[in-house]
């Protein structure tokens, strides 16, 4: 017999000992060897090579966490949240009415569609929307809303080319109509 490739015809037993690859080593999955697992000497790693997506499934929890087990980096929930942490702490949650965001959320741009809130604080106090035909800044709360500049504040037109109204710090208050100062 010239073949000396195992050949198992029932389950791997391996009798309490670890089966070992080398780096750059793989173990193989599948008829084309779509599923890689291995290790490249610099890091870990689990690589769908085929057609079809990598699905990491389970019916409880999926968590990804350090080597040690002791420091959550992200929580996948059945029928539930998913949670993004930094340094163990959590940071970002989904919900049923969305998300929730611990600390500050910094974006290049955002994007929210018509008749839908940006509430500003947890009692949603202030809120910035548009509702399809005029956009607003809104003060939901007891308090009072204030517009705050170092110099002055302007109202202009969107073009910022005419100025609606500007509040200067110790001076006049100026009042425009078609870009003119009228008042």
């Amino acid at each position: 017999i010239n073949d000396t490739s195992p050949q198992l015809g029932g389950n791997l037993d391996c009798n309490t000992f670890d089966i070992s690859w080398g780096d750059n080593e793989k173990a193989r999955f599948g008829n084309a060897d779509d599923l890689e697992i291995y290790h490249d000497g610099s890091q870990s790693i689990i690589r769908d090579v085929g057609t079809g997506d990598l699905a990491i499934r389970g019916d409880a929890n999926i968590k990804i966490q350090n080597s040690a087990g002791s420091e959550a980096k992200a929580k996948f929930t059945s029928d539930g949240a998913v949670e993004l942490y930094h340094n163990n702490t959590k940071k970002l949650e989904t919900t049923s009415g969305g998300a929730t965001v611990t600390g500050t959320l910094t974006a290049d741009g955002v994007s929210v569609g018509d008749n839908e809130n940006i509430n500003l604080v947890t009692s949603n106090d202030l809120q910035l929307f548009h509702n399809a035909s005029d956009s607003f800044v809104q003060d939901a709360g007891t308090g009072v809303l204030k517009l705050r500049g170092n110099s002055k504040v302007e109202i202009n037109q969107y073009s910022d080319d005419e100025k609606m109204a500007v509040f200067n710090i110790n001076g006049a208050s100026e009042l425009y109509y078609d870009g003119a100062k009228k008042f």
